[in-house]
């Protein structure tokens, strides 16, 4: 009973002009260009690209809610895994083609935003680019440029790592399509050259990022840190991304990437950002909305209220104490399996509700607002991310809301993870003394993993805990070969609200191989149906497990 399935053929035209987007006619139509925004303007906007409703106009073509940016990506993601459960109303629930795994072909229309979102930042990126020297002396234009450039290796990073096929025992990906990754814009890309441009190899591609951090690391360096701008620790932590993927690239990880992988982790860690602690985490106020309210994030997006509305925002869809959202209906939560395997002694713990748990929680607002929330409370339901300010009713004042886009935290968990293959002791120390100093309330925590695999299943039960509607996960679960397990039952049942959530898979969900739009296919040449990823929209999944 595929309740919710929606195909809209018009938004892959829609976003047929991708590429040829992403280039920039110095002057179009011969005359004379008024009003051309100055480069700090168009930098200025970029953040704005990233988190505005209605940014990429999805919603104009589409009349679909999830269009803001990459908070709502970080949605989309986080839904096609195994944790985040909608425990109220999916009716009102604006992702269910990605949790249901529904029409994610090259035809569907939700499936394209990703496309759509990174490559309108990339066209963004390349005209900053393409406006300052590449020798420039300036130390403004300097720090301009830096910027840029990791603006577009955080897009093509990403963009590498959704759409790079990895195998899975569901739909099958032809080795001819293994490696490739997805076509390079450039600021010197000229109109003819994206009318016939191929998927690239991930070994191009990623040099092609490298270059750009390498590049971004020289001119941001000596620059003020700022959290809602890319800086030299962000390029680290980039860094640190892109070579865990590396890595993985031999059957036996490189040991030179993940040694890299520890070094730029380790620049991260040691530049002054401390994990958040348990009153910055469950701040009724600041709770996950206000980078300057702690030293964990490392680079985030700052939203105001002329950028949204109440609807079209990250509060309005994972705030359920925000009482103009979508989310006091969804009920957005954690599922009650990984739920399960979190101890009491984990102050992250009573990030959930769960009535007659005998934790004590904080709730955003008044005491009236609490008492909204807690009229219907449904156990499981997040309250980790609140609205701004802690109100609860004034949208404009409740969705101007910061988002993460990279944590301290994450560099901890990529160090381990990189360590692990050639230390495993050194790896569950490391493990056990972040959960002890940062975590855990009574130095309690005991790893216990004796081999590789034990501990890499350890170590990402608490990355799930730590990074859960965050849209850090997929890439850990793609490159780790992860399966998602949504329908169980024994020891502990599922909580998801819908049968058409109850997804298992053993390995790899084929659906986290994301296809390229067929508009994009219809003026681009270089890419045919041969070309693109196999449709996961077939897949059904595993049976149900007895735990």
């Amino acid at each position: 009973m595929k309740k919710y399935i929606i195909s809209l053929f018009v938004v892959p035209v829609a976003v047929s002009v991708l590429l040829s987007s992403c280039i920039q006619e110095a002057n179009p139509d011969g005359g004379v260009i008024v009003n051309e925004p100055t480069i700090e303007e168009l930098l200025n906007g970029l953040p704005a690209d990233l988190s505005a409703a209605g940014v990429s106009g999805f919603y104009a073509s589409t009349g679909f809610h999830v269009d803001f940016g990459l908070p709502s990506l970080h949605i989309m993601t986080d839904c096609m895994l195994e944790d985040l459960v909608v425990c109220g109303n999916s009716r009102y629930f604006q992702y269910n083609s990605y949790a249901m795994n529904l029409d994610m072909g090259p035809t569907g229309a939700y499936a394209s935003y990703p496309y759509l979102i990174y490559y309108q930042g990339i066209r963004s990126a390349n005209e900053i680019i393409a406006r300052i020297d590449a020798e420039t002396e300036d130390p403004q234009q300097q720090y301009y440029l830096g910027q840029a450039l990791a603006y577009r290796a955080m897009f093509y990073l990403d963009l590498a790592r959704l759409y790079e096929p990895k195998q899975n025992t569901y739909v099958p990906v032809s080795n001819d399509l293994l490696g490739l990754t997805v076509p390079k814009v450039t600021e010197k890309t000229t109109p003819a050259q994206a009318a016939d441009n191929p998927r690239i190899g991930r070994e191009d591609m990623y040099a092609f990022i490298l270059q750009d951090l390498t590049d971004a690391e020289a001119l941001l360096k000596g620059a003020a840190n700022s959290v809602t701008r890319p800086s030299l620790y962000g390029v680290y932590g980039l860094f640190a991304r892109a070579y865990i993927e590396m890595a993985y690239w031999t059957e036996t990880p490189d040991a030179q990437a993940l040694a890299k992988v520890v070094e730029y982790a380790g620049k991260v860690i040691d530049g002054g950002f401390t994990p958040l602690d348990s009153a910055q985490w469950h701040d009724p106020s600041s709770g996950f909305n206000k980078a300057a309210s702690n030293s964990s994030w490392v680079w985030g997006l700052s939203l105001d209220s002329s950028m949204t509305n109440n609807l079209f925002n990250f509060t309005a869809m994972m705030s359920v104490e925000a009482q103009f959202s979508y989310a006091q209906f969804t009920y957005p939560g954690i599922s009650a399996l990984l739920y399960s395997r979190i101890s009491d002694s984990d102050f992250r713990k009573s990030t959930w509700y769960v009535a007659g748990s005998g934790l004590e929680y904080r709730f955003a607002g008044t005491v009236e607002d609490a008492a909204v929330t807690m009229q219907y409370p449904i156990d499981y339901m997040s309250l980790k991310f609140r609205p701004a300010q802690g109100n609860c009713t004034d949208y404009s004042v409740g969705v101007a809301a910061d988002h993460p886009l990279m944590r301290v935290e994450e560099m901890y968990f990529l160090k381990m993870e990189a360590l692990a293959h050639s230390d495993l002791a050194g790896a569950v120390s490391a493990l056990e003394t972040f959960m002890n100093t940062y975590r855990y309330t009574d130095g309690s925590y005991v790893c216990g993993a004796t081999n590789l695999d034990e501990f890499l299943t350890e170590m990402m039960i608490q990355k799930r805990i730590e990074f859960w509607g965050e849209g850090v996960l997929i890439y850990d679960y793609k490159r780790l070969d992860m399966g998602i397990t949504r329908d169980y039952k024994g020891s502990v049942a599922t909580n998801y609200s819908d049968a058409d959530y109850l997804l298992n898979t053993t390995g790899r969900s084929p659906q986290w191989n994301f296809c390229i739009p067929l508009g994009e296919l219809q003026t681009n040449v270089g890419i045919t149906s041969d070309t693109n990823n196999p449709d996961p929209t077939s897949f059904t999944g595993d049976p149900q497990k007895t735990l």
